[in-house]
Parts: C-alpha cells; structure tokens; sequence
C-alpha cells in the first residue's frame, strides 16, 4: 500500500520501499539487520516493532533464546558471521538436537510459530523475565537508532497497536473458586452486585480474564472509557506475553524524541477510526495481525507523517485518503491467502490446547481459488 501510494505521489523518482519484516522476530533481528540496510542508502527506515521481545527469536521467554542474558545475545551477534564461530555452532546445535527425540522433533516441525516459540508462559509484571524484556527492547533500539543515526538516515518509528475488545487473554491468574460461577454467566447478564464483586476480584488477583470480561460489561452497558481501561488491563496482565505490554509505546515515544527519529502513531489513529474508540476486530484478525482495514490504517500514518516530513523531498502528487483507499493494491487471491494464513495460526497454540484442522473461510470466486491455493502450501 505505501510503496504504491508514494510512486504516485513521486512520479519522476525511482521509489521502492523494501519490507524487510519476518515472522517472530524482534529487535535482535532489527540490530542484525541494520549494517546490511546502511549499506543499501535508504533515504528513511520505517519502523513498526515491538510486539515479539518476550517470546519472539531470542525473546526473554522464547524458547529460541540458547543465550541467559542481553549481553550474549548481543555477543552472539557480533560473532555469527565468523567462520570458525558458525563452526562451532553448527558442532553445537548438532549435539543438541541430537538429544531430541526424533518424533517429537517432526511433531514441532508441524506446528504453527506461536505454537513452538512459548517456552515461559506465565509472565507476570512482577517477573523478572517481564522487566528484561522491557530493558532489552530498550536497549537493542536504542542501539539501533544510534546506527542509523550515525549512518545520517532518518528513522519513523511507529507506535504499535493489538486487538483490545475482541481477543480474550491468552493465560490469566486464576480467581476464587467461589466466584467462577459469575464469570461463566454472559457479562452483559451480570447484576450490579455481581459485578461489585466481580471488580474486586480483577483488582486482587490482577486477572487478565476478569479485567476481559469487566470491559465486555462495559462495553454493553455503552460504558465506553472504562470498558476501553479494562481490556487494557487485560493485555497488561495476559500472562503469556504475545501481545506487547503498553511499556513497549512509553519507551517508543521517549525514543522518538530524538532529533533523527520521527514518530509515527499508528495506534493512536487506529484508536480514531475503532468502534467506539478501542482496537477490536473490525481492525484485527486476531491478537495483533491487522485486517486490510488496519493496514491501510497504519499505511495512512506512515504515509501523512513521511510526507509533512522536512527530512524527504517535496511531494509533487500528494494521494488523499479517499483516493488511496479507493485504489488499494491487493487481490482478491492475496486476500484469501492471509485469511487462510491467520486460519493455519488460529488453529493451534494458543489459540486451541492442541492442533486442530484449520477452518478456511468459503471460496466465493476464481480468485480466490488461486488464493487458497497459495495459502494451502
């Protein structure tokens, strides 16, 4: 969608835009990427991060992470293009999965990243995993940024955004036994009594579940702030960790005080166009992965702050909103195929106990056939 958008709007400069995103990573990848971006020239560096530095590749509770602290994940970095390093890894990782079992091994290979990456489940803010996941990504962006700073190129960093009002916590802190029978009542059911009490229970056991379902009543009862407050105490305390914790934006904003780094807030106008002013599916698949509607969103943000921006040339053809959304660049077969993709994702861990057969939405036209064969390999 941007790559498209500013061709239109620099008809007489060569413009790419190269998405350098991948599943799972973090800002460890970021780092590692960064001295192969400086040497292509970039006029800027577009930002979106954050979500993965608890249980993304090499995140503080990964399962991918062989390394006990920031500092040796940072040493492995500077290490891993050295031949006799590579070596000795390759030695390593040989021994290791050498004491797999081999079924195990092909079950793993069968499952979704989600699925395979969760190694510390129940990460509370208390844990000390919760605040080396927040100094890591602090400190591997801050490094980052000094790189590009260094190097002359700009940097939009945007502000990051999930889905509030539609997806449930991931694993929560268990409650009272004797108050379970009013959660498994409708929230829209509850008496003013029951939901006195169900307060409390959210406030002393800092429940992600209850604080779900507290914000679920709000939001019947058109109580709109403070079902918006509830859903964010609820990402806040979802104990496992796929979504980022609203600390992630603090240090984003902070970080794009800097004279070389331009924020871009996308979750604040995602926020502006959400039904009753919180994040829910209408702008998200699932956890985090947006609809086209939410990337044309986040799109839009890129795209007004790149433009006002005294660091990129003057624009010639500036594309309105109206024009742009009107003029999306995507099938309907690249549609289907991340329909199909969020399915495979949603049909297994966390989103089942166990691996399920994914649930394809219908095909409706040739299109996309071709999509749901894509999606399907």
């Amino acid at each position: 969608m941007l790559d498209y958008r500013l061709k239109q709007s620099y008809p007489n400069r060569e413009v790419e835009v190269i998405n350098t995103a991948l599943s799972a990573v973090n800002s460890y990848t970021l780092l590692d990427f960064a001295d192969e971006i400086i040497e292509q020239k970039p006029d800027a560096v577009l930002i979106y991060a954050g979500h993965n530095e608890f249980l993304g590749i090499m995140g503080v509770g990964s399962t991918y992470s062989a390394y006990s602290s920031r500092s040796a994940n940072l040493m492995f970095l500077k290490l891993k293009n050295l031949r006799l390093f590579q070596l000795m890894q390759s030695a390593y990782d040989g021994l290791t999965s050498a004491n797999n079992d081999i079924k195990n091994s092909a079950d793993r290979q069968s499952r979704t990243v989600m699925a395979k990456v969760a190694k510390h489940r129940n990460i509370d803010i208390n844990n000390p995993l919760f605040s080396a996941g927040i100094e890591q990504f602090n400190g591997n962006m801050t490094l980052l940024l000094d790189k590009y700073k260094r190097a002359g190129i700009p940097v939009f960093l945007s502000t990051i955004a999930s889905n509030l009002a539609d997806q449930p916590p991931f694993e929560s802190t268990d409650i009272e036994d004797e108050f379970l029978p009013m959660l498994r009542k409708p929230p829209e059911q509850w008496s003013a009594i029951e939901q006195s009490i169900i307060e409390k229970q959210a406030s002393k056991y800092s429940s992600a579940q209850v604080y779900f379902l507290l914000g679920k009543a709000q939001l019947s009862q058109r109580q709109f702030n403070k079902a918006k407050l509830n859903f964010e105490l609820a990402r806040q305390h979802d104990l496992l960790r796929f979504r980022a914790p609203l600390e992630m934006n603090q240090i984003i904003r902070q970080l794009a005080a800097d004279e070389n780094v331009t924020l871009v807030d996308a979750e604040h106008n995602l926020t502006k166009v959400a039904e009753h002013g919180i994040i829910g599916r209408s702008l998200m698949l699932e956890h985090l992965h947006p609809t086209i509607k939410g990337y044309f969103e986040i799109s839009n943000t890129f795209y007004e702050t790149l433009v006002a921006s005294p660091q990129l040339p003057k624009v010639v053809n500036k594309v309105g909103r109206f024009a742009a959304q009107s003029e999306l660049p995507i099938f309907d077969a690249e549609i289907y195929k991340g329909h199909a993709a969020i399915a495979g994702l949603m049909a297994d861990y966390p989103f089942t106990s166990e691996p399920t057969s994914k649930r394809l939405p219908p095909v409706t036209n040739a299109a996309e056939t071709n999509g749901l064969k894509d999606g399907s390999k």
